[in-house]
């Protein structure tokens, strides 16, 4: 991609995840970046390792949802009453919103399913 002179080696996606990773919500990105699908690609060869914690974090997730009947909705696990605890108890630590944390355990949970079958 090159802007203003300058070259970077990013794409679309990898420059609308930063920007949520920075705060924004999906709906504030530039039309240029609208109706990119933001969920991690991740090949077992380059991110087995980051694929393996949310393929846990998705247990770990469906996990509660199950042992605490208030964490489930319609019989799903409810990421967004996860992550308003998960939240509360990270407190003002940066990276840990309660909308990265809901995005976080939604790419989990996909990730799960799928290791799952």
């Amino acid at each position: 991609m090159v802007m203003h002179g300058f070259e970077f080696d990013m794409t679309r996606p990898d420059v609308a995840r930063w920007l949520v990773s920075l705060g924004w919500a999906e709906s504030e990105l530039p039309d240029f970046l609208s109706g990119i699908a933001l969920t991690p690609t991740v090949s077992k060869a380059d991110g087995g390792e980051e694929l393996r914690a949310l393929e846990a974090l998705g247990l770990l997730a469906e996990m509660v949802a199950k042992q605490a009947p208030k964490y489930q909705r319609n019989g799903k696990t409810n990421k967004a009453q996860i992550a308003e605890v998960m939240s509360q108890q990270a407190g003002e630590t940066p990276g840990m919103s309660k909308s990265k944390l809901q995005r976080l355990l939604s790419d989990a949970l996909d990730a799960w399913e799928e290791k799952r079958g």
